[in-house]
């Protein structure tokens, strides 16, 4: 269902047996993958039946995953019980979740809910939630690299909302981004006014918003403090005025998931091929 790495060699799989496990793969010709660790129907519902693992993130040392029985796991390689369990107190599905900070999670729901959780404190009730007016299943969030108020949200009406965390009641805009179910949307993590999304439309969407950056952008929090400069919540990104090109057109089937690194990025199909995409032009 999902799959993050923890370090260079040592990565984390969720699937939909409720079941988590990290690997560490070799870096030698025979490619090799041994198990260090893993949670066998760690998401399960009251009835006893497994519950999908569908969102998984990693914040170097520990695994945060979520599944359709709505509760938040923390994870520790080290230990051969969960760390801890965060019941979400609702009936939805987490389907979405990212690290945000080392101690700070943001889960997205199929009632359209964002909420972020610190993970030091003991209750289960989220520090923030922030709900968008289209209520929409979140089907996969990221977060800005060095920005981390600023959040993308993928949503299963093919909206892309992106979000300013230090003023929740809101989301700074939604744009009309894919015809069908949004799969994924994805920050470049050098060059940060560059996103990325795809969807069930099988559509691989470059959005650039460098554009804005020589603008001087103010924004000020709910708590009055001046917010940073980002190109992302300039007042023209505002009215969904970001250029856009398509590196895939519609085909006839999804597009599930993408990762980008430098100027390569992949992308993964339901025809069963992975296409690499070579010389992204993010300059």
């Amino acid at each position: 269902m999902d799959m993050t790495y923890l370090s260079r060699d040592v990565l984390g799989v969720s699937s939909s047996t409720g079941s988590v496990t990290v690997y560490q793969h070799s870096n030698d010709d025979k490619a090799t993958l041994s198990s260090l660790a893993s949670w066998d129907r760690c998401h399960a519902l009251a009835s006893g039946d497994a519950a999908s693992c569908t969102g998984l993130s990693s914040n170097g040392s520990m695994l945060a995953s979520v599944g359709e029985d709505a509760r938040l796991l923390l994870l520790n390689p080290g230990e051969t019980a969960p760390h801890r369990v965060i019941e979400s107190g609702g009936d939805s599905s987490e389907y979405a979740v990212v690290f945000v900070k080392t101690s700070e999670v943001l889960t997205g729901n199929m009632q359209g809910h964002l909420r972020l959780w610190d993970t030091r404190t003991s209750g289960n009730s989220p520090v923030t939630t922030m709900i968008s007016n289209l209520q929409e299943w979140v089907r996969q969030v990221s977060c800005h690299p060095s920005q981390q108020h600023v959040v993308a949200a993928a949503g299963e009406g093919g909206t892309l909302t992106l979000w300013d965390m230090r003023s929740p009641q809101q989301p700074f805009t939604c744009i009309s981004a894919h015809t069908a179910p949004m799969t994924e949307a994805r920050f470049h993590s050098g060059a940060s006014d560059h996103l990325f999304s795809c969807g069930l439309d099988g559509q691989l969407v470059h959005w650039d918003a460098s554009n804005t950056s020589n603008i001087t952008s103010k924004h000020t929090g709910s708590d009055g403090s001046p917010g940073l400069v980002t190109s992302w919540l300039d007042a023209r990104v505002g009215r969904g005025e970001v250029s856009t090109t398509a590196l895939l057109s519609s085909g006839p089937l999804p597009l599930n998931s993408l990762d980008v690194q430098a100027d390569v990025l992949l992308a993964a199909s339901d025809n069963e091929a992975i296409y690499v995409i070579r010389n992204v032009i993010l300059y």
